[in-house]
């Protein structure tokens, strides 16, 4: 099996919660891909994605300079946290990992 493309994923994210009404606008089932999917959808206690009307999707660890100004490159999601007008974006630096790693006689140590 082939990995899946960026417009396959978007389909079957949005197909996986997708319910069929009938003419009454009464629920009548899951979708084609939902019924097929749906079992395989978890929640999680956290959020690890938002999808803002009008775009663009952010997840977790996306690096915010993809989407916005320059002066957001490095700057990676960490986590969303719901707040009453929305969801605050805590964030955290592309290279902060590399913050305590010294270099001793050509030899990384991120022990200390």
């Amino acid at each position: 099996m082939r990995p899946l493309d960026n417009v396959q994923m978007i389909e079957v994210k949005e197909g996986v919660h997708e319910s069929v009404y009938d003419e009454n606008d009464r629920y009548v089932g899951p979708g084609v891909i939902a019924k097929q999917y749906q079992n395989l959808v978890k929640s999680n206690p956290w959020i690890s994605m938002v999808d803002p009307s009008g775009g663009p999707c952010l997840n977790e660890h996306t690096d915010l300079g993809n989407f916005f100004s320059d002066e957001f490159n490095g700057l990676c999601i960490q986590s969303f946290e719901p707040i009453e007008t929305g969801y605050r974006i805590n964030t955290y630096g592309k290279f902060d990992h590399l913050a305590d790693t010294k270099i001793i006689g050509g030899i990384i140590n991120t022990s200390e």
